[in-house]
């Protein structure tokens, strides 16, 4: 297995999406998309949990700490595409309730859930409270 592609995090808006690419500086982009999430009120689709917040709701987004690239089995290593993964981030920042919603190359939706599963988060906030909150980010296997 080798590790394969560009990683990519947004935060979907409705019809807008805000793009920052983790390749030439990590730090300078988790700089810039802590600015950009802090700075952008961003929409996301309602998840039904009654504890799950959207973006707008929250006072403060959430914030990633850790995240790598997805790992992509040899047999896959021409596969190019984007998966869409809709997810929960909890109330203690972990990842959890990751699904693919749409997907152009459905042979790398294992490896684009797994990945994310394994990202960790500053949690969202409201009212100086932790709480958890859906959003959709976009994989991208180039």
């Amino acid at each position: 297995m080798k590790i394969k592609g560009i990683v990519t995090f947004n935060f979907v808006l409705l019809f807008k999406s805000e793009c920052i690419s983790f390749i030439d500086d990590p730090m300078k982009t988790l700089k810039t998309l802590t600015i950009l999430a802090l700075f952008s009120l961003m929409s996301c689709f309602t998840v039904n949990a009654a504890d799950t917040l959207s973006i707008k709701q929250v006072d403060s987004p959430p914030a990633p700490i850790k995240r790598s690239a997805p790992i992509v089995p040899n047999a896959l290593s021409n596969v190019k595409g984007t998966i869409h993964i809709k997810m929960v981030i909890t109330e203690n920042g972990s990842v959890s309730d990751a699904t693919v919603v749409k997907s152009t190359a459905e042979a790398l939706n294992g490896s684009a859930i797994k990945c994310v599963n394994s990202w960790t988060f500053k949690p969202a906030q409201k009212d100086g409270q932790n709480v958890a909150v859906a959003v959709v980010i976009p994989i991208r296997f180039k």
